[in-house]
């Protein structure tokens, strides 16, 4: 296996992210024509080590042919004074990707996804001169960033893109000193940043960046129907989550969370603990509207 074709995963987690982590891995490789390509870099910040060793159980019980490693990094310390996102500074880890990894593109991927798709087509996808790739989501017109844009002299139909999903091509960030603009974007009344990451990034391509096909990024509420494809990148956005409390019953893509979720990694973060029932309360309006949407509501 050559560097050329190797392909580079990256994803940049927290504790709280570890719960969907598990079925996110499963199916990347699962899913993947070849594996021993694959090379998953793990972005964690203060990550205590028995999670880790979690991670490594994982990557062995799924007889993991590629690569992994560890990407260790102070969040505190790179990211300070921006807004949190539940309390936690993690979100912003992928804008320190080109710091970490050499390779001509990295494929960003959150972890509540399930990757029910072969992702190495985009070991070959044509950039086309661009920083990043990534599903059109829109213009910015309808998401929260709304006021913000708006405040800094973009139009209301600038095209916006969610970060969960991002082809990365690393020299092309190089080359445009991206590092040194968004340095200089989060000093821009930080305190102001509605999306963190996403945010940044969007104003980083202020509209210009490479699409990819709508199916690398299929937003999946908890109320919806699965969404009509047959082979996609499946992103459970919002709350709840199909492991969240009661998302057995909320969730309509359980089944499909299901099916990739080693039985292992459900024991060690489906259990009920204080941390699970913290998250039910933090997100009981949203577990309700989805029960209501769901079953009362039709």
């Amino acid at each position: 296996m050559t560097e050329r074709t190797r392909f580079h995963v990256v994803f940049s987690v927290n504790v709280g992210g570890l719960p969907g982590l598990g079925a996110t891995v499963t199916s990347l490789i699962r899913n993947c024509s070849e594996p021993e390509a694959l090379v998953i870099n793990i972005m964690c910040s203060n990550m205590p080590e028995h999670h880790m060793n979690n991670i490594r159980t994982l990557f062995t019980t799924l007889s993991f042919s590629g690569e992994y490693r560890f990407i260790e990094y102070d969040a505190d310390e790179e990211f300070r004074g921006l807004p949190r996102l539940l309390g936690d500074l993690t979100p912003y880890g992928r804008l320190l990707i080109p710091d970490y990894i050499d390779a001509e593109k990295v494929l960003y991927l959150d972890s509540d996804l399930v990757i029910d798709i072969d992702v190495l087509p985009l070991r070959d996808f044509d950039m086309e001169g661009h920083v990043i790739a990534a599903v059109l989501g829109g213009n910015v017109e309808y998401t929260n960033d709304l006021p913000y844009f708006l405040d800094r002299g973009f139009g209301r139909d600038m095209a916006y893109f969610n970060s969960g999903v991002l082809l990365i091509d690393i020299d092309a960030w190089k080359k445009k000193d991206i590092t040194r603009v968004w340095r200089e974007i989060v000093k821009d009344r930080p305190e102001t940043i509605p999306t963190v990451d996403q945010t940044i990034l969007n104003r980083v391509c202020g509209g210009d960046f490479r699409h990819l096909p709508k199916n690398y990024n299929v937003a999946f509420l908890a109320h919806y129907k699965k969404p009509d494809y047959d082979r996609a990148v499946f992103h459970f956005i919002g709350s709840p989550k199909p492991w969240d409390f009661l998302g057995n019953l909320i969730h309509s893509g359980y089944s499909l969370w299901k099916q990739y979720s080693p039985s292992f990694w459900e024991k060690e973060y489906q259990q009920m603990s204080v941390g699970r029932l913290d998250r039910a309360w933090n997100i009981r309006r949203s577990i309700g509207r989805a029960f209501k949407k769901r079953y009362v509501s039709k």
